[in-house]
């Protein structure tokens, strides 16, 4: 009988702990009915709510744990992720007026799982010390015959010299997420720019060589262009698109670390008014995913370290190969260890290091003397 009541008292803990980490919601969601099509209004309503809920939840948790101090830094998790928080949900009520589908839905939200995503983005920026970004985004709005962007031409930066749309956009959301923007009078001053950098679709080595003297982590670099396709009917309203597209490139060792696209439409009265705030709704969109790609890019770095190129010169023969992959292995931040090549005298080895360059050439400077230390690239010679 003890037996038995002491698992019921496990059943009832363990119940409660279930309870504890789940919280019910009731929250109201709207959908626009277009081309008469109800049911498809109903479902985009029903997602509405569904994103209201984590929302709301998102605010009690940060409200009472005090987990970050900006919990926007999840918004990108709750449109990529709702699934994996939502539990389970019921729509209560459905009724459509004036065009518009509202349900009222009843939603059990995973507050555990939550609160863990908005821990573990927070711990990665801070780990990574906000990163310092440049933006580099060319935009052509309804109207414009050629693209507008600061690094440009006379041509390109003549149509427009404020900022775009689509950088406000982007540049706002990593602001809300604390990372650190490079000011663009400081672009203008401390960047060349030469002729062959002045193209749209630039190249991630001219990045890399263009930016080289600034005090930047990342570049995000795209391009955004809306168009009108033309007048919706019955109305003196025009519809626009737009395309937004932009990569994060690490300006260490110009790997891409995130990529992202979006396109949104905007009806409006005027064209170009509408395909600026085109633009502004797919840029939202996209920098969405795009810190998604590179919080996970990061977290995983942090977690497996950074890959660095470990050049051994002078090796008398394959058993000092070996002794110099021992010594590499030997030390307790390094998470793995790949020879690459064994030419001559010369070793490189693929190594995952949690620290810096300079970090995993003084673990070695016991029996190896540094020889040259750049980026990713370690070169070493035994004493």
């Amino acid at each position: 009988m003890r037996k038995i009541l002491a698992v019921l008292v496990c059943v009832a803990l363990f119940a409660g702990a279930v309870s504890a980490a789940e919280k019910k919601v009731t929250v109201e969601g709207f959908g626009a009915v277009v081309n008469g099509n109800v049911e498809l209004a109903k479902k985009e309503a029903t997602e509405d709510a569904l994103r209201r809920a984590l929302e709301m939840v998102m605010g009690a948790v940060v409200s009472a744990e005090t987990v970050v101090e900006n919990y926007q830094l999840v918004s990108d998790k709750i449109i990529s992720k709702v699934n994996g928080y939502i539990k389970n949900y019921k729509v209560l009520e459905s009724k459509e007026s004036q065009g518009v589908v509202t349900v009222k839905v009843e939603a059990v939200v995973k507050e555990s799982d939550l609160k863990n995503d908005l821990e573990l983005l927070q711990t990665t920026l801070e780990r990574m010390n906000y990163p310092k970004v440049v933006v580099m985004m060319a935009e052509q709005n309804v109207g414009m015959t050629v693209f507008s962007f600061w690094w440009g031409g006379a041509a390109a930066q003549a149509v427009q010299t404020d900022i775009g749309s689509a950088e406000q956009a982007l540049t706002a959301a990593l602001l809300e997420k604390n990372f650190r923007i490079v000011d663009r009078n400081a672009l203008a001053t401390g960047v060349k720019v030469k002729p062959s950098y002045q193209v749209v679709d630039i190249s991630n080595q001219d990045i890399l060589e263009m930016t080289k003297t600034l005090d930047a982590d990342i570049v995000i670099a795209g391009k955004a262009m809306a168009r009108s396709v033309g007048s919706i009917a019955g109305s003196q309203m025009t519809s626009t698109q737009a395309n937004v597209t932009m990569r994060a490139i690490n300006l260490k060792d110009g790997k891409v670390i995130g990529s992202a696209s979006a396109q949104a439409a905007q009806p409006h009265i005027d064209p170009v008014t509408g395909g600026t705030l085109a633009i502004e709704k797919a840029a939202k969109e996209a920098s969405k995913k795009l810190v998604s790609d590179m919080v996970r890019s990061w977290t995983q770095s942090l977690n497996n370290g950074e890959e660095y190129a470990v050049v051994v010169n002078n090796l008398a023969d394959s058993v000092a190969m070996f002794k110099a992959e021992q010594a590499i292995r030997a030390n307790k931040l390094v998470t793995g260890v790949l020879l690459q090549s064994f030419e001559g005298k010369t070793a490189t080895f693929r190594v995952s290091f949690r620290g810096a360059a300079n970090a995993l050439a003084q673990g070695l400077s016991s029996e190896y003397k540094p020889v040259e230390i750049s980026g990713k690239k370690i070169v070493i010679e035994p004493k």
